[in-house]
């Protein structure tokens, strides 16, 4: 196959593929989903509760990532039984961890920064809950290739197909 160009095209791989794409838009919808909730949380625990950033982070870990890892394993990267979900369940933590000790930094030299240089209780938490979002959103696509291709692979001995590209799959056998 040519491009229009006259170049021959890139070969299809997992990245361009439908598949992907809707690998994709479900992890982002279950990575909306739990942010929502995330930041709900950071907010009623930071701002109302008046807790410490750290905590509030916390607090908000644990909000978002357990809708986050139920949304992953049984809608975006489909559910394959308990066998499966047990396997994913250790990098899955760790990839969460590491994420959420980022966000337990961020927020904590925002919310020292701004109470040096803030007054307003309101902005000091829509400021500190900005800084939990960006820590997040900084993470997010590092998180969907970390899931797609160590956490939710579906075979810990052979690749994923959906890992393979397109033109090193094998084509089924047509019988004549």
């Amino acid at each position: 196959m040519q491009t229009v160009t006259g170049d021959p095209a890139p070969p299809r791989d997992r990245a361009i593929s439908p598949g992907r794409g809707r690998v994709w838009l479900r992890f982002a919808a279950g990575s909306v989903v739990a942010t929502v909730l995330s930041q709900i949380a950071f907010t009623v625990t930071f701002g109302l509760l008046n807790a410490p950033a750290a905590v509030a982070s916390v607090v908000a870990f644990f909000a978002g990532a357990v809708p986050n890892y139920l949304l992953s394993t049984a809608w975006a990267w489909g559910d394959r039984g308990s066998a499966g979900k047990r396997t994913a369940i250790v990098p899955y933590l760790v990839v969460i961890l590491v994420t959420n000790l980022l966000a337990i930094g961020a927020t904590t030299l925002a919310d020292a920064w701004v109470r040096g240089h803030v007054a307003s209780h309101t902005t000091r938490t829509l400021l500190v809950d900005l800084a939990y979002l960006a820590a997040y959103g900084a993470m997010f696509a590092l998180k969907f290739l970390l899931f797609d291709g160590l956490v939710f692979k579906e075979s810990s001995h052979q690749p994923s197909r959906r890992l393979l590209p397109a033109v090193h799959r094998r084509r089924p056998r047509v019988k004549l």
